[in-house]
């Protein structure tokens, strides 16, 4: 299980958000803080189904020395991660803030998902945040 934020972004500001996330990517490290200065915590998911996911989510966060994310924001496709095309006034929700922390996943664009892109039209639609069904998005950014 986990947790995320996604902004949205329009063609027009790419470049400018390709910028900022790329500047601002410390939280990654920063999220690790508690381990660090506390190491014996497990966190929330002790115990529970995930935890085994979990923990390696952060193993492999601990064995990258200096996590980095994608330069642009990105899909996808057969199994690789391919840049988004770059059209007009196309609007784009980049995975930004996620936890557990994952540098892998960060600038997946959620939209290019079809379950995700209709619950963000849902909302866009209503003009306020919604309730969804559980949703499964273990394919979408991995």
């Amino acid at each position: 299980m986990s947790a995320g934020f996604a902004p949205f972004v329009r063609e027009e500001q790419r470049t400018e958000w390709g910028m900022y996330s790329r500047k601002n990517q410390g939280w990654i490290q920063e999220s690790a803080y508690l381990k660090k200065v506390h190491p014996v915590h497990r966190d929330a998911l002790h115990g529970t189904i995930q935890d085994h996911e979990h923990d390696r989510r952060g193993r492999r966060l601990q064995e990258e020395e200096s996590p980095s994310i994608a330069r642009s924001i990105w899909r996808w496709e057969n199994g690789m991660k391919v840049p988004e095309v770059q059209l007009p006034g196309q609007l784009y929700a980049p995975l930004w803030q996620i936890s557990p922390a994952d540098a892998g996943v960060v600038n997946c664009n959620l939209l290019s998902d079809p379950v995700i892109a209709e619950l963000y039209r849902s909302m866009l639609e209503v003009g306020h945040g919604v309730l969804s069904y559980g949703t499964e998005v273990g394919d979408l950014v991995r």
